[in-house]
């Protein structure tokens, strides 16, 4: 199938009658949703970043998110998506094993550019291709670039430096998601990147993430001539087993999430499948922190459920074994509450207790 190639704008705006296209400062790619025969069990999304010629650093890949396939069934699981992904020598990329029930957004990042998205782009359609455009700092408006440099804690660049802004500051207020200005930069092989926004700002915030490293925040980051620097470390790992009534729990969705209070820590989070016996590891974790531990009910099923709890992560460098996890058999109280609850409708016996939140509470209204 021959690639869709889409010329370069600068505006966003002018894309806004074409639903099938995604569009930034550098760069546009076609996502494809023509007819087609029934879809494999896993589908390939590939593509070609073409970057300007004194750019010959790769681009970073990842797709954000999916959407669910109008006639996928009702019964399909949100897939896992994969980690971030560089081009090659030449500027491909290929995503394998993803879920055809869905359609998938993604952005590519490359060292001098703006960063660009693609848009509900189904793997079966064929390539996409985009062109970039590089972005000079030096012709961008006041306040309006931002300069950083990532390094690892012996002080050496981290270069393929993955960077998300989550809030911007304008007019001392803080917007939280960031808006009118790029979501996304990568670090080049000095560890320098540059964020440009379309509006002046005072401050930004966000996250930096590194293969081999624990992600990192950053706050009150000001535009301008400086350049700021984040030491990543290389962080602390979590493990342990998942146990029912005696017996390893396989493919179980394990997560870790609420690291802390920062308006940043919402990017520490964690997912981890066991394996055949039983085990889950997390590894490149913030250290020295106390976190949530869950299953998700979809990967659990009728298996049981396991109990929400605090875990610590210890310090960098270490590994905190929690030994054995064991599920409870489907929360028996919260199951028999909804019967409970059930029959009240029916019967009008029972009510909700009001001074709680939770439907684990209800009592019989006597």
């Amino acid at each position: 199938m021959t690639d869709k190639t889409v010329a370069v704008v600068d505006k966003v705006e002018a894309l806004k009658t074409q639903p099938l296209l995604a569009a930034c400062a550098g760069l546009l790619l076609s996502a494809g949703l023509s007819s087609r025969a029934a879809a494999p069990d896993r589908s390939t999304l590939a593509g070609l970043v073409i970057l300007p010629a004194n750019r010959p650093a790769p681009a970073t890949v990842l797709i954000l998110r999916a959407d669910k396939r109008p006639e996928a069934p009702v019964s399909a699981v949100y897939p896992r998506l994969p980690p971030p992904m560089r081009t090659d020598g030449e500027g491909r990329f290929t995503f394998e094993s993803l879920d055809p029930a869905w359609l998938y957004y993604g952005v590519v990042v490359a060292p001098g550019c703006r960063p660009g998205y693609f848009d509900r782009v189904d793997p079966a359609s064929g390539p996409i291709t985009g062109e970039f455009k590089s972005a000079d700092p030096n012709n961008a408006p006041p306040a309006t670039v931002l300069r950083g440099r990532v390094l690892d804690a012996r002080r050496q660049p981290v270069a393929g430096a993955f960077i998300r802004v989550g809030g911007v500051t304008r007019s001392n207020s803080m917007r939280w998601p960031a808006d009118n200005i790029d979501l996304f930069s990568v670090s080049n092989d000095t560890g320098r990147f540059i964020i440009f926004a379309d509006v002046p700002f005072t401050a930004a915030e966000g996250a930096v993430e590194a293969s081999g490293f624990a992600t990192g925040l950053f706050e009150n980051w000001t535009p301008g001539d400086t350049v700021h620097e984040l030491k990543l470390v290389a962080g602390a790992s979590l493990q342990g087993r998942l146990l029912h009534a005696g017996k390893p729990v396989a493919h179980a969705d394990v997560r870790l999430d609420n690291f802390g209070s920062e308006s940043g820590s919402t990017f520490w989070h964690y997912s981890a499948l066991t394996d055949d016996q039983g085990r889950f590891s997390f590894a490149h974790l913030p250290p020295n922190r106390s976190c949530a531990l869950y299953g998700t009910m979809a990967s659990l099923a009728d298996r049981g459920a396991i109990p929400k709890q605090r875990v610590s992560v210890g310090e960098n460098g270490s590994t905190n074994d929690l030994d054995d996890v064991k599920l409870k058999d489907r929360v028996r109280e919260l199951l028999c509450i909804h019967g409970l609850l059930a029959e009240g409708h029916r019967s009008g016996h029972w009510s909700r207790n009001r001074t709680d939140t939770s439907w684990a509470s209800a009592k019989r209204a006597d």
